[in-house]
């Protein structure tokens, strides 16, 4: 298995969010600060995009549409331990869960540009 950090696509991040406006937003926010965002609404795609696009981080929602964030999120980290992945949600109980989880970096919608960025590039460095 390659690891994510030898791929060329170093700095391919993929977000995982079911609202089109949200997953547009945050992509907005981080091509300028140099990254590829591919922009995905379910769990099914995440799934098949951790292979095909060895992202350097997932930005994924807790609430989706065809299955639990937190949970194929735990499936990801089991299968690839050293990705960083920052978990997004609308309510405190998904916050919770994900905390539970053992995910650090964790984001309470609505949150500020900055904050989504330092916890994204957080997770980028190791948790530090």
């Amino acid at each position: 298995m390659v690891k994510h950090s030898e791929q060329k696509s170093f700095k391919t991040i993929l977000i995982v969010e079911d609202d089109r406006s949200v997953r547009r937003l945050l992509g907005q926010m981080m091509e300028p600060k140099g990254y590829l965002c591919v922009l995905i609404k379910n769990v099914t795609e995440l799934r098949q995009a951790c292979t095909k696009h060895a992202p350097a981080a997932v930005v994924c929602d807790v609430r989706l549409p065809d299955g639990d964030g937190v949970e194929a999120c735990v499936e990801v980290h089991e299968r690839w331990p050293s990705l960083p992945i920052v978990l997004i949600s609308g309510d405190i109980l998904g916050v919770e869960a994900a905390q539970r989880a053992g995910f650090k970096g964790v984001l309470l919608k609505p949150f500020g540009v900055e904050e989504f960025l330092s916890t994204l590039e957080r997770e980028l460095r190791g948790g530090q």
